[in-house]
C-alpha cells in the first residue's frame, strides 16, 4: 500500500494530467493507492462523485494563506498510515510501469534507500530530474537509473518518500513554501546519509519554470529569493558562482536597458543580501 499526495492549482483537480493519469491505472494498482488530494485552487470540489477503485480517497481545500506544496505534504505525510509516501504535481503523467516498480521495490526493507524517483523528462524531451546537485547548470549533467549517496537533486513530482526517515527529520520542515522545496528534500536525504533510487522509468512533467520569460512577476521573485536563500543556507560553496550569474543578467539588462523585471529582481536580492 501507498499514499499519494495530488497537489492541485489553479484547474479541477479532476481535469489534471496527474489525476486523469491515475483513473487509467488498472484496478489492481488503484486497490493499493491511498489518495490524498491537496487543493490550493479556489473552488472546493469535494462534493463530486468517484468512479474509482482506489483503497481510500481522502480531498482536503486549503483555505489556509499558504499556498504550495510544503502544506500540502505536510498534511499527507501526518495523514497517511503508509510507509511510503509519493508527490505528484497535477501536471506530472504518472504511468502503471512506475507504480508496479514502486509498489514491488517497497516491499524490500532496505534502511539505506528511503527514497525512489523516476526519469522526469519534458514534454520536448528535455530530462529534467534527476540531475547532479554540484553544478548551477544541473540541466546539462542528467542522471542514469541507480542508487546514489550523492551529487543527486531533482524535483518533488513523481519522488515517492519513506515515512520513517520523514518523522527522522521532523517533517517537511523546509524555510521554503513552495520553490526549492525539492532541492531541500534531496539535500535532506544526502546529508542524513541515505540514497536515493533512481527507477529506470521516464515520465512527462509540465515544468513551468522551463521558460522564464512567460512566469509573473511575483512567480519569478518567489523563484530566485528561494534560489538565492537555498545555496547560501545549503549549498555556500556554489553561492559566488550564482551571484556572479546574477550579476550578468545585470549588466546585460542595464547595457540593453531593458523595460523587464527580471534583471531589477535579480538586483534586489543581492542589495537584500549584502550583508
Amino acid at each position: 500500500m501507498i499514499t499519494i499526495c495530488l497537489v492541485a492549482y489553479s484547474k479541477k483537480y479532476l481535469d489534471t494530467l496527474a489525476y486523469q493519469s491515475l483513473m487509467n491505472l488498472s484496478t489492481e494498482i488503484q486497490q493499493q493507492i491511498n489518495l490524498i488530494v491537496f487543493d490550493n485552487g479556489e473552488v472546493a470540489y469535494q462534493t463530486i462523485n468517484h468512479n474509482y477503485q482506489l483503497n481510500q480517497f481522502v480531498y482536503y481545500f486549503n483555505d489556509k494563506s499558504e499556498r504550495g506544496t510544503r502544506i500540502a505534504y505536510q498534511y499527507a505525510f501526518e495523514n497517511t498510515d503508509d510507509q511510503w509516501l509519493l508527490l505528484l504535481d497535477d501536471d506530472t503523467k504518472l504511468t502503471e510501469k512506475y507504480l508496479k516498480l514502486i509498489l514491488r521495490e517497497i516491499q524490500f526493507k532496505r534502511q539505506d534507500i528511503v527514497a525512489f524517483t523516476p526519469i522526469i523528462k519534458s514534454e520536448e524531451g528535455i530530462q529534467i530530474s534527476p540531475t547532479q546537485s554540484n553544478s548551477l547548470q544541473s540541466l546539462n549533467f542528467p542522471l542514469k537509473a541507480g542508487d546514489y549517496s550523492k551529487n543527486i537533486t531533482g524535483i518533488s513530482s513523481g519522488l515517492v518518500l519513506n515515512t520513517d526517515f520523514l518523522d527522522s527529520i521532523d517533517g517537511f520542515n523546509a524555510p521554503f513554501v513552495l520553490d526549492y522545496l525539492d532541492h531541500w528534500l534531496f539535500y535532506k536525504i544526502i546529508s542524513e546519509g541515505r540514497k536515493v533510487s533512481v527507477i529506470d522509468v521516464e515520465m512527462i512533467h509540465h515544468l513551468s519554470v522551463m521558460d522564464l520569460k512567460t512566469i509573473s512577476k511575483t512567480r519569478y521573485q518567489s523563484i530566485f529569493e528561494s534560489e538565492y536563500q537555498f545555496y547560501r543556507t545549503f549549498r555556500p560553496s556554489l553561492l559566488n558562482s550564482l551571484k556572479f550569474n546574477y550579476m550578468k543578467r545585470i549588466v546585460k539588462g542595464l547595457f540593453l536597458r531593458q523595460k523587464q523585471f527580471h534583471w531589477r529582481i535579480l538586483l534586489g536580492i543581492l542589495l537584500r543580501n549584502m550583508s
